[in-house]
């Protein structure tokens, strides 16, 4: 090697202009968050102002028990059973009722139990929602620092998500209401610990699920979610005091709530959460074009069959 080879700089390379900005324009990713114990903390020992104590999580079993037994006309306890054998094997109580050997439930009835249950819980004005469903300023100034819009998808119906985030200032302020998915938009049969939940989402958003971050407070939700090349994020529950998560192989981020989350998302930016793009933008747009195609998924109760 010369001398004038050995005094000379190196080269630097730099990114060519075109590749620089689809990289730019692809990088930013979309929060796809849960609702319940994930936005929405539900309370377990909550102080009503009767002097009465809340646990949400029993109040919406009885709610959906009650309703239930009228628009089946079975025994309230009997119901109770139905729907809580029915969330224990299939993580939906709708889904129970459908699949109930000893109840001939049709659609119909299904989803008028499912609209009521959720109406119920979340405009009673003594327990519901909006009874104690407060403004939360931390996260709605986290939700507003992000670059990208959140959107919200959730076992609920989609006006209790409504009703919930419009209690907590969240709604059309950080989260539009074009944003909200309930099980009644993309079908009861289609609950997250299955892909065709997913494969809905990404055809109705059309984003690559390489871009999507999916929080939830339930680690089954996640394994599809994570498969698909989604990044998974597990969140404690109110209940549960900060003892560590079992090292689930499709959990990419263990936090103690989706504040806390969002606050390290936040301070270590992109790299925090992604991989770099190496691909072309024509292999991007084919991604979007085809991801979930090898799939299917049950349509929407309302969406009669052609």
């Amino acid at each position: 090697m010369t001398e004038e080879a050995q005094t000379k700089p190196a080269r630097t390379f730099r990114m060519p202009k075109i590749n620089y900005y689809v990289r730019k324009v692809y990088r930013p990713k979309i929060l796809v968050l849960d609702f319940d114990d994930t936005v929405l903390l539900w309370p377990r020992n909550l102080k009503l102002t009767n002097g009465k104590r809340l646990n949400f999580s029993a109040y919406v079993a009885n709610v959906f028990a009650k309703f239930t037994a009228e628009i089946l006309g079975i025994d309230k306890d009997e119901a109770y059973e139905l729907c809580f054998a029915g969330f224990v094997e299939y993580g939906s109580a709708i889904i129970g009722l459908m699949e109930s050997d000893d109840y001939d439930v049709t659609y119909d009835q299904a989803h008028e139990i499912f609209i009521k249950v959720h109406h119920h819980v979340a405009t009673n004005p003594s327990k519901g929602l909006v009874a104690w469903a407060k403004a939360n300023i931390r996260l709605y100034e986290q939700l507003k620092a992000l670059k990208t819009t959140p959107y919200i998808f959730t076992h609920g119906s989609t006006e209790y998500a409504l009703i919930g985030l419009k209690c907590m200032g969240l709604l059309d302020t950080v989260i539009p209401a074009e944003n909200v998915f309930g099980m009644d938009m993309f079908g009861y049969y289609n609950t997250k610990n299955k892909p065709a939940a997913y494969v809905w989402l990404q055809q109705k958003l059309n984003i690559p699920f390489n871009r999507m971050i999916m929080s939830e407070d339930s680690h089954r939700n996640l394994f599809y979610a994570h498969g698909f090349g989604m990044k998974t994020v597990l969140l404690h529950r109110p209940d549960e005091k900060g003892d560590p998560f079992a090292p689930y192989p499709y959990v990419d981020h263990n936090h103690q709530t989706l504040a806390d989350y969002i606050a390290m998302f936040l301070d270590k930016g992109v790299n925090y959460t992604e991989e770099k793009l190496d691909r072309s933008y024509l292999e991007l747009i084919s991604e979007v074009q085809t991801a979930g195609t090898a799939h299917t998924y049950q349509p929407p109760l309302f969406v009669k069959p052609s």
